[in-house]
């Protein structure tokens, strides 16, 4: 919820509460006289009809706006923990860099691009694009990428790692240069 639907929230409450107020004295006859003056003031004084027309159209708008806001859960950014000393929190993107350093040590990959997504559900997951050289076998070249960067997050964070998906976008020929020719 952003800084103005907190404001508009605040006021809705504020004008909500206070007609309730006013129906409340109204239900339980307090004041009558007072009120049946007020009553017939505002349908006599035609600023009294307007400032309850507009009164009446913010609380009707503002309705319609709660009723259409939408709860977004907000996004995890971190990853928490508990032990005997207090809180731990790593970010997510440490657990980016980490398989990202660990991919780009790999011999035959580049273009690395490694997201990590938490889910209570299916565990952790890194989905990682690379780009690979054409001068290895692709699949046992994924499956080193996996056990390494498995192996390399679990032990630096502590955290089990579910699933790691590969995706290679490209393979790349390396081309031998030409020898050069020697100019005497």
């Amino acid at each position: 919820m952003n800084a103005f639907d907190r404001l508009a929230l605040k006021l809705y409450a504020a004008l909500v509460l206070i007609l309730m107020l006013a129906f409340l004295i109204i239900g339980l006859g307090l004041f009558e006289t007072r009120v049946y003056d007020m009553i017939s003031y505002i349908y006599q004084s035609m600023t009294a009809k307007i400032i309850v027309l507009v009164v009446d159209a913010v609380l009707l708008l503002l309705s319609l706006r709660f009723l259409w806001i939408r709860h977004r859960p907000r996004p995890v950014t971190a990853l928490a923990g508990r032990n005997e000393y207090g809180e731990t929190r790593i970010a997510l993107t440490t657990f980016e860099q980490l398989a990202s350093r660990t991919v780009q040590k790999i011999p035959g990959t580049h273009d690395v691009d490694v997201h990590f997504k938490p889910s209570e559900v299916d565990g952790y997951t890194f989905y990682i694009k690379i780009g690979v050289d054409g001068e290895q076998n692709i699949p046992q070249l994924i499956e080193r990428i996996q056990k390494e960067v498995k192996e390399k997050v679990e032990s630096i964070t502590g955290v089990e790692i579910a699933q790691i998906s590969v995706l290679v976008h490209e393979s790349r020929q390396t081309l031998e240069a030409p020898p050069r020719r020697r100019v005497e």
